[in-house]
């Protein structure tokens, strides 16, 4: 059980925790209020490390596909999406920016449903340009195949998301060298 004193250490996914659910309640708030300001209050307030990461990688069951089941042997819950995917399926700007910053950082911006879907996946099927360029430039993995083996492009094209389709297909931005490294 949770302490009132003491930082929560109840796995993010614990159903039976209060406290828990009450944080992914406030968290998906946040994010559908594209409340960047409470975002970020998040990583202040969670002074253990794998309470926030589990924060970002958990998948929210109330945002689960038709079709989408749970996946055994997982640590956390296969069917849904992250905070990340559903904020690029929904078009909300703000807070995928911050999301996409700070997934990147942590190693999450590539993160799959349980159909192998990613946020660019999602982001790229619903028409939301300006946050397709945004995964783009923070690296996430244009020719990552979910589980029906397309890419964000072919849902692009499929949905008719043309704008989409041309960030999705200029070459990758190459990196600037600094003086230093080209006297090298």
């Amino acid at each position: 059980a949770c302490g009132e004193q003491r930082p929560c250490l109840c796995p993010m996914d614990s159903d039976i925790c209060a406290r828990a659910n009450t944080t992914r309640a406030a968290f998906i708030a946040a994010i559908l209020n594209e409340d960047v300001e409470r975002l970020g209050a998040f990583a202040s307030q969670f002074v253990e490390e794998p309470a926030l990461t589990l924060l970002y990688k958990y998948r929210f069951k109330e945002f689960q596909d038709a079709g989408e089941t749970q996946q055994a042997g997982e640590g956390r819950s296969g069917g849904g999406k992250t905070g990340l995917m559903i904020a690029a399926s929904m078009g909300l700007v703000a807070s995928a920016e911050y999301l996409i910053e700070v997934m990147q950082h942590a190693g999450f911006l590539d993160l799959a449903d349980s159909s192998g879907r990613t946020a660019l996946h999602m982001a790229a099927q619903h028409g939301n340009a300006e946050i397709v360029a945004m995964l783009v430039r923070a690296g996430a993995q244009r020719a990552r195949r979910c589980h029906l083996q397309k890419r964000a492009l072919e849902y692009a094209e499929e949905h008719e998301q043309a704008s989409v389709a041309r960030i999705l297909l200029r070459p990758p931005a190459a990196k600037t060298l600094t003086p230093d490294e080209t006297s090298m």
